[in-house]
């Protein structure tokens, strides 16, 4: 199976936001692994007051991935660091 990292936006996470993430993994799970930081950085870091630390963790997940999905059409520059990352691997 592959790895899919899912590269969106971390600030302002709405309750829509999220179950879009989960549905996105759960209708998947069969073809590949999912990385959603959104669902799980949240629950061990604050991304406004820990923002650099959740940008180290995201950059150390997305050289995991085998390919990245960007869901979003305006990028933050958080979500265009780890484009970069991803590309320069």
């Amino acid at each position: 199976m592959k790895i899919v990292y899912l590269c969106h936006p971390n600030d302002g996470q709405t309750v829509e936001d999220l179950n879009q993430l989960r549905r996105i993994c759960r209708e998947m799970k069969h073809e590949s692994v999912f990385v959603a930081p959104g669902l799980v950085l949240p629950q061990y870091l604050d991304p406004v007051t820990e923002r650099e630390l959740a940008l180290k963790h995201r950059l150390a997940l997305v050289i995991l991935a085998d390919e990245m999905w960007v869901l979003a059409e305006d990028l933050t520059t958080e979500m265009w660091d780890e484009i970069v990352e991803a590309r320069n691997r």
